[in-house]
């Protein structure tokens, strides 16, 4: 019960922080970092080119992960929705880190009380 808890704090807190950034930016989402867009681009570019980089058919090492940029190309960054793809694979990690982590304090005999 605890994990769920703590899942659902982190749900409406990016829910807020969400909300209220995209009211802040004219009703349009985005992220306060340049680097997931550089991800996005690579993902894109590997999705609908197959080249590793941020232009087509040009290879440029621009991002800090090998294996990001290849999951939201798998899972769909190159679609009209590929905006959302790293918030809602990163909300879902962020649970199962929380699940983990309520698992092992449990383990170790760590209570809320």
């Amino acid at each position: 019960m605890p994990h769920l808890l703590a899942i659902l704090a982190l749900l409406a807190v990016v829910a807020y922080l969400g909300l209220s950034s995209t009211a802040r930016n004219q009703g349009e989402f985005t992220y306060a970092l340049d680097d997931t867009y550089i991800h996005l681009a690579v993902a894109q570019n590997l999705a609908t080119h197959g080249t590793w980089g941020i232009n087509p058919g040009e290879f440029s090492p621009v991002t800090s992960s090998i294996l990001w940029p290849l999951l939201l190309a798998l899972l769909g960054a190159a679609t009209a929705w590929g905006v959302w793809v790293p918030l809602v694979l990163n909300l879902i990690l962020a649970s199962v880190v929380l699940w983990i982590a309520d698992s092992w304090m449990k383990e170790l005999g760590v209570g809320w009380m």
